[in-house]
């Protein structure tokens, strides 16, 4: 497939903003202020943005079913397995889990993450077991139809700020939630890639902006404004795959073709440095929690204790480099495809 700076530069940039807050919530100070309620919202994309990556490079699959289930899943399932076995060796090393604990976690993998940052990983598995459907739906239904999903979709994004305003409401429990979660996110990343001009109308990009501003930012400080500390209700407006949440992922994916897409030729000469942390990017998610805890934090405390900007960025920005750089050492290793996906 051939290289496209752009989405490699916004493939390797979806990790970092899910790497800054965690850097942010594993340090000293660690609350949830002005800051970072706007910067959860944000690092919450990341998922939505891998999706819409996956939706836009591989829909509709140009391969027969069994070989494309072969080559995706020949490559999630082992970094699955191999990241569960580390993660679940961490914590009985450090003490968090007794011996019997980790056993018990290695045995659940298959219906739980050992760690939370694996649950990615359930998640692009599902996305892959359902893309050849959605290939036959891109294939032989019309764009008109397409779109109405995508508007169904656009509706279901919505339905967890009913548990704001409803608390015994639970959106994760609505067969609305499987379809926004899973299928909505790579429809939707296929549309943005393969129909650009649908986003030429003025009217559209006008209420696709509103949208943005209302959802994207107003509700997350509406969240903190007046739940005063209710960490729960806030959550349900921070929850991945809210419309919040995925408009974020939206506004990134524009943004990076936008302004990359154009500039493509200035940029070429870093293009193999993109390209290189493109291709690592699954590794780089899956280690940073890893490296956040076991070498960010113990050999910078007073850059992992300073304002929460300064953590977010400038720790964030360590915490990536860290991750990035180990993980283009392992890559050296035999056998490596299995533990860093690329």
């Amino acid at each position: 497939m051939k290289r496209i700076f752009w989405m490699d530069a916004f493939r390797a940039f979806a990790p970092y903003v899910i790497i800054f807050v965690h850097v942010f919530q594993y340090s000293p100070v660690a609350d949830y202020g002005p800051e970072i309620t706007i910067a959860a919202a944000i690092c919450n994309a990341a998922v939505s943005c891998f999706l819409l990556i996956s939706g836009a490079l591989l829909l509709p699959v140009a391969t027969a079913t069994p070989k494309f289930y072969r080559k995706r899943f020949g490559k999630v399932v082992p970094a699955l397995l191999l990241w569960s076995l580390i993660y679940v060796a961490e914590q009985w090393a450090t003490g968090a889990v007794t011996a019997g604990g980790a056993v018990m976690k290695l045995l659940t993998v298959p219906l739980v993450p050992a760690e939370g940052v694996i649950w990615f990983l359930y998640i692009i598995i599902a996305c892959y077991l359902f893309m050849p459907v959605l290939s036959i739906i891109i294939r032989h239904a019309s764009l008109r139809l397409i779109e109405g999903l995508l508007a169904v979709w656009l509706i279901s994004c919505s339905l967890p700020f009913l548990g704001y305003f409803v608390p015994s409401y639970l959106a994760t429990k609505t067969v609305m939630f499987q379809f926004y979660s899973v299928l909505g996110m790579p429809l939707l990343g296929w549309w943005l890639m393969k129909h650009p001009e649908r986003l030429r109308d003025a009217r559209v990009r006008a209420f696709g902006i509103g949208a943005f501003v209302l959802l994207g930012i107003a509700l997350p400080l509406f969240a903190y404004v007046h739940t005063t500390g209710e960490q729960a209700r806030f959550d349900l407006l921070n929850t991945d795959f809210a419309a919040n949440v995925n408009l974020y992922g939206v506004a990134m994916f524009l943004l990076f073709r936008g302004f990359f897409g154009r500039v493509e030729k200035a940029w070429m000469p870093i293009g193999a440095i993109v390209a290189d942390a493109s291709r690592y990017s699954m590794g780089i998610y899956l280690a940073q929690i890893l490296v956040i805890r076991q070498v960010v934090l113990p050999l910078f405390p007073e850059l992992c204790s300073s304002s929460p900007w300064v953590v977010i960025l400038g720790g964030g920005l360590v915490a990536y480099l860290c991750t990035y750089l180990a993980v283009k050492a392992v890559s050296y290793l035999p056998g490596s495809r299995f533990l860093i996906g690329a």
